[in-house]
């Protein structure tokens, strides 16, 4: 055997091993007809599932000012003043067409102004393995947002007509858009702002559960593609790595769906140049325990008036929830101490005449009724707790006559208490924790208006456009 022959062999039980096709394409059936990956395949989304925000056209956006430019003003030596123009005019040309003046209420006309359409999901979470430094595993909770742009194919520009407070609107020819896209995660509440990341591992869990049939951009890849003028959709996605689990109110700023900008000046006379940004609000009930299992809804849940609030839902007034709460704990304290006295009962009733277990039955009765009023009808122990009562009933009326049925009597009454307890200590407990956590709701839709406020919104809003 030569060399060039055992070079060969060695390959192809190298190749063989490893899988690779060694004299031509191996068919495959994990893709679709359109030669799409299995984990890719599409799944069709219900009506609403997607929030659309349309293009937006304002305006306001392709007309900005008038405003007196500071460059010109910084520079009071511009002006036509003396001792040389002591009239503070020059002495070959209108005043109006001194650089001064010229610099004075000026408009500033973008010549292209153009916005895309923005379809989303609402945030939702997802635990990922990632390794940190030291490459050990590590679970993390990564919230995200998936998205689909869209150039709706139109742009426009403002020309002044001949009056010159008027603004006309001229559209333009649709062109492909290059832009790069901004996600912040912005919590008044917690004080937090913070950016999307770049997070591949999550990506790729992120595109095998929702599968859109697109591969999800993130926003760098997003930025080296065109958006077609043709309205074909591109899907994205942004990622945030371990946002405060323990912010219920935070909003999603997204920057770069329109060229659209403001001037603005504060008190200080200082200019600012804000950008066109889509603020879409969330929220969530839960706590820092579990994250990735809460849910988390679009919008700012509404509120009514100074004491009663409420969250997508009403809730019964505070007080008396508060007040049920009272009574069931005072009841479970009491239960617990009625168990001891129910213990030494049975001994008790031993050497009891029949008119004394005739007043032991009508109390061990009364339990039985409150334990019927709160357990459902249909419960198995309801059921037995009746019959019970009633053989006792039936024992109780012979006591006197037969020892059998007197001893009966003892033995079931204690049972009867016994029994009852059990089953009001259940349902009370239940429902204790059921006012404990709509108690803590409540608590947190009282702290809602003070987060509204800092949003200068009332009611329900999902999203509004807002510069910065």
């Amino acid at each position: 055997m030569n060399v060039k022959s055992m070079v060969f062999r060695c390959f192809f039980v190298f190749a063989v091993a490893c899988g690779v096709p060694v004299f031509g394409q191996l068919p495959s059936n994990e893709g679709s007809s359109d030669g799409a990956p299995a984990m890719m395949q599409p799944r069709k989304l219900a009506p609403g599932v997607l929030t659309v925000v349309p293009a937006t056209f304002d305006a306001q956006d392709i007309a900005l000012g008038p405003f007196d430019l500071d460059l010109v003003k910084k520079f009071p030596e511009l002006a036509w003043g003396g001792p040389n123009f002591p009239d503070g005019k020059p002495n070959f040309a209108s005043p109006e067409e001194t650089l001064v003046q010229l610099s004075k209420d000026v408009t500033f006309r973008p010549k292209r102004v153009w916005s895309l359409e923005f379809a989303f999901k609402p945030v939702r979470s997802i635990a990922v393995e990632i390794p940190n430094a030291e490459g050990a595993v590590q679970k993390r909770i990564a919230y995200y947002m998936i998205y689909a742009v869209r150039d709706p194919g139109k742009a426009v520009k403002s020309e002044s007509s001949d009056n010159s407070s008027d603004v006309k609107v001229v559209d333009l020819a649709p062109a492909s858009i290059r832009t790069l896209l901004r996600f912040q995660i912005v919590s008044k509440e917690r004080d937090f702002m913070q950016d999307s990341s770049i997070e591949p591992v999550a990506k790729t869990l992120i595109e095998a559960k929702e599968r859109v049939g697109q591969p999800l951009l993130d926003p760098i890849e997003m930025s080296q593609i065109r958006i077609p003028a043709d309205g074909t959709p591109v899907w994205g996605v942004a990622i945030w790595m371990d946002v405060d689990p323990k912010a219920d109110f935070f909003a999603v700023d997204v920057r770069g769906l329109t060229s659209a900008y403001q001037i603005r000046r504060d008190e200080n006379q200082e200019t600012s140049y804000d950008r066109k940004t889509l603020r879409i609000y969330h929220w969530r009930a839960g706590d820092d325990l579990a994250p990735e299992n809460h849910r988390i809804r679009l919008g700012v849940p509404p509120y009514v008036g100074p004491d009663k609030e409420e969250v997508a839902y009403s809730f019964r007034d505070r007080e008396q929830v508060l007040s049920e709460t009272n009574a069931i704990e005072m009841r479970l304290a009491q239960l617990a101490e009625d168990e001891s006295t129910t213990e030494m009962l049975a001994n008790t009733l031993k050497n009891a005449s029949v008119d004394e277990l005739a007043a032991a039955f009508e109390i061990a009765k009364k339990a039985s009724d409150e334990a019927i009023a709160v357990v459902p009808e249909d419960s198995d122990s309801l059921a037995e707790l009746r019959e019970m009562v009633t053989e006792t009933e039936a024992a109780l009326a012979k006591a006197s006559e037969s020892r059998d049925s007197y001893r009966a009597v003892v033995s079931m009454i204690p049972k009867i208490t016994e029994t009852s307890q059990q089953l009001i200590r259940s349902i009370l407990s239940v429902r204790l924790l059921y006012l404990r956590d709509l108690t803590s709701e409540l608590n947190k839709t009282l702290r809602m208006k003070d987060t509204l406020d800092k949003f200068n919104l009332e009611g329900r809003l999902d999203y509004q456009w807002v510069y910065r």
